[in-house]
């Protein structure tokens, strides 16, 4: 995601001059250990700052379909976990989240 800065902005690391274009590594985003304990924990719990998170983004980029999002991953998920009660990580398996932009894992494995 690239943005313009419409003016000077002064950051403790330097100053972004105005004009300049700047890439958002949106793959960082909600992971401030200033704002959320274990950021680099998956928690779909977590309840924290959570209407300050930036999955859907913000102000006139914010997602029209967020709220469409979050009942499909709420049914989603409560659709999985009731068919599959005893759904774990298979033996030995740990995410590794990969890549520069999402920082996912590029597979998960499961017992079901």
């Amino acid at each position: 995601m690239l943005r313009e800065a419409t003016e000077p902005l002064q950051l403790p690391s330097g100053t972004i001059p105005g004009g300049a274009t700047l890439a958002c590594l949106i793959g960082s985003a909600n992971r401030d250990p200033a704002r959320f304990s274990d950021p680099d924990t998956f928690n779909m719990l977590r309840a924290e700052q959570a209407t300050s998170h930036f999955a859907f983004g913000a102000g006139r980029h914010f997602c029209l379909g967020s709220m469409l999002a979050r009942m499909e991953i709420t049914i989603g998920a409560r659709m999985l976990l009731q068919t599959f009660p005893n759904l774990r990580w298979a033996p030995g398996f740990k995410p590794e989240e990969r890549g520069f932009l999402n920082r996912c894992p590029d597979q998960l494995e499961v017992v079901l």
